[in-house]
């Protein structure tokens, strides 16, 4: 797997852009990130909690 899609920077700045923490998660999913990837993101970068987090991504 590719470094940059370990990195949260990417997130980061879309959320600075304004972007839904939903919104994110489609992108990282378009991205190629597993299960535990987007919990992680959504949990670094939107500050989810691990339940609202898992719960968003099953949702997909």
């Amino acid at each position: 797997m590719s470094d940059d899609l370990l990195s949260l920077d990417f997130y980061i700045s879309l959320k600075k852009d304004g972007v839904s923490a939903q919104e994110a998660l489609n992108v990282a999913i378009d991205r190629g990130l597993g299960e535990l990837l987007l919990i992680r993101m959504l949990r670094g970068v939107y500050e989810l909690s691990l339940a609202d987090a898992t719960n968003l991504v099953r949702k997909v």
